[in-house]
């Protein structure tokens, strides 16, 4: 029995065939523009197209009558439909006639939405059928794909994208936050972060559902950055898809920016004089006072200049007292005194 049923499908796919290939009704030719731009222009009744969401598109079909003008068999009542399935964009021509061996251009104006989704299948399909003066039905149809570009893509958006500063050699966190915005699911949404100077340090898929949000804290290894503002980029890539974003962050305590607190300052001392100055460099040690934040990990030498030492001006000997003459002077200052006072006795005694 289910052969019997499947036998009988065959058949009338046939017979629609057949009658199709020897209909002397015909679509000739389609012409399809948006904005004086042809998108279609063929004489095949399939094929494919690009369009974009908002376009305008005007569609020309020309039909023809392939009965020969001696059989002066005209096709009447003829109805031409144009639908984009898929959009429910639909539109239908009046009844019109073609002569025997004649031709008609049969014009639409269709629109498609701007919100039109590039995610979905859509076919301009084109029927033609009308009954010719013995009453048998002629018909023909065309379809072509529509590609969709322009439309509501599943919209990813980097909400957050932030790394903190940090010190010399010590790992960062780049902290991500991705939203998909849109109707439908991402699947195979590519990550890479990048960061100046280092190149691509981090990369990843994802899938992420439609109204979902994807958080990521990543530790990021920034050892051999100097010192100084660098640039994370964080790039995203789906469905033919791209966006970028970036932020700065700072490295401190790098290079010469450093201050080393732990340097030996004796290990580098010259000396050399000319005829008019000495110069003493050596990192300068003032034990009351410390300058060492002056300093760098490479020697950087202060430079003391000294004016030469002023020669000695020779003296003359200082002749030091024998304790004898000390003895005759003490002698003397005494037998002074004991004048003075005999001569005061002397004086008294009157």
């Amino acid at each position: 029995m289910k052969r019997l049923i499947l036998l009988a499908v065959l058949m009338m796919i046939l017979c629609v065939a057949t009658a199709l290939a020897d209909s002397k009704l015909q679509i000739s030719k389609v012409e399809i523009t948006s904005d004086d731009t042809t998108l279609l222009s063929t004489s095949s009744n399939s094929g494919n197209f690009d369009a974009e969401a908002g376009d305008d598109l005007k569609v020309k079909i020309k039909l023809e009558n392939r009965f020969s003008e001696s059989t002066h068999t005209d096709i009447k009542d003829i109805k031409v439909t144009a639908t984009i399935e898929g959009l429910g964009e639909s539109d239908e021509s009046d009844s019109l006639s073609i002569r025997a061996d004649g031709e008609r251009t049969v014009t639409f104006r269709m629109e498609i939405d701007e919100d039109t989704s590039s995610y979905e299948s859509y076919y301009l399909v084109i029927t033609a059928t009308g009954v010719d003066e013995n009453g048998a039905v002629q018909e023909d149809e065309a379809s072509y794909d529509v590609e969709i570009t322009g439309g509501d893509e599943g919209d990813i958006e980097i909400t957050e994208l932030d790394m903190d500063d940090v010190e010399c050699n010590e790992d960062g966190t780049l902290d991500i936050e991705i939203e998909n915005e849109g109707e439908y699911d991402e699947e195979e949404v590519q990550l890479t972060a990048r960061i100046s100077g280092l190149g691509v340090v981090w990369e990843d898929e994802i899938d992420i559902d439609a109204d979902d949000t994807y958080t990521k804290s990543k530790n990021i290894d920034l050892t051999g950055l100097s010192s100084g503002t660098h640039t994370a980029t964080l790039t995203i890539e789906y469905s033919d898809e791209e966006i970028e974003e970036e932020t700065e962050f700072r490295v401190e305590g790098c290079g010469s920016d450093r201050r080393s607190t732990d340097y030996e300052f004796d290990e580098y001392y010259t000396t050399s004089r000319t005829t008019k100055k000495e110069v003493v460099t050596e990192p300068y040690t003032n034990p009351n006072r410390d300058l060492r934040f002056l300093f760098t990990p490479e020697v950087q030498p202060v430079e003391l200049y000294m004016p030469p030492p002023t020669p000695s001006v020779p003296r003359a000997p200082v002749q030091r007292e024998s304790n004898l003459s000390i003895i005759v002077l003490l002698l003397a200052n005494i037998a002074l005194i004991i004048f003075i006072a005999l001569i005061l006795k002397s004086v008294y005694n009157r």
